[in-house]
């Protein structure tokens, strides 16, 4: 049987990921914007970052389009990304 090469985040791990993770988000106002659902979800193993939220599929799906408040440049994006892996050095 094959070993499993998966590795859950530890209790410190987890909050330190997710406490960098919401800093951000806060500093560069996206707690803002209308989100639907989780934007931060722990899943053991990872833990996802969803700008938008883990619901967003219902919204798309009515025919909405919320992504167009992050910007049509993806401006917003493209700088929660920058800060994030800059953040994202400090985690090792």
């Amino acid at each position: 049987m094959a070993k499993s090469l998966r590795r859950d985040f530890t209790d410190p791990e987890k909050k330190k990921i997710i406490t960098v993770l919401s800093e951000t988000l806060k500093d560069l106002g996206y707690l803002d914007v209308k989100t639907y659902g989780e934007i931060i979800e722990d899943r053991g193993s990872q833990i996802t970052l969803s700008t938008l939220g883990q619901d967003i599929v219902d919204q798309l799906v009515m025919k909405r389009a919320p992504k167009r408040d992050m910007g049509p440049d993806n401006k917003k994006k493209n700088l929660l990304e920058s800060e994030l892996l800059q953040d994202s050095k400090n985690l090792k």
